[in-house]
């Protein structure tokens, strides 16, 4: 699980790519959750710079899913260009269910 916290912009996501990549090759994982739960304001160069990480994930053969999504972010997203191809869970039972 990869907890976001503040506005997600492109320093956001610089500040975490190398330390999710890393562990992500590490561990053995088959899923990755970034939880929006703490994310405020989204940005057009932070969800470009998040779709490019989950796109990496992918290429990785980790399945990518993000929890957490406000009101606000839906809307952003559902207006965005650019949207992220993985599934949304509005909680992280619903996501620890899923995978059980």
């Amino acid at each position: 699980m990869v907890p976001l916290f503040g506005s997600l912009d492109d320093e956001l996501i610089n500040q975490n790519e190398k330390r999710v990549l890393d562990k992500s090759q590490q561990g053995g994982y088959l899923e990755i959750l970034f939880d929006f739960n703490g994310v405020g304001d989204l940005t057009n160069e932070g969800v470009e710079a998040f779709v490019s990480l989950v796109k990496e994930l992918q290429l990785m053969g980790l399945q990518p899913c993000i929890i957490g999504i406000k009101p606000n972010h839906a809307f952003y997203l559902n207006n965005s260009k650019t949207i992220p191809d993985v599934p949304f869970l509005n909680s992280l039972s619903k996501a620890f269910n899923k995978a059980i």
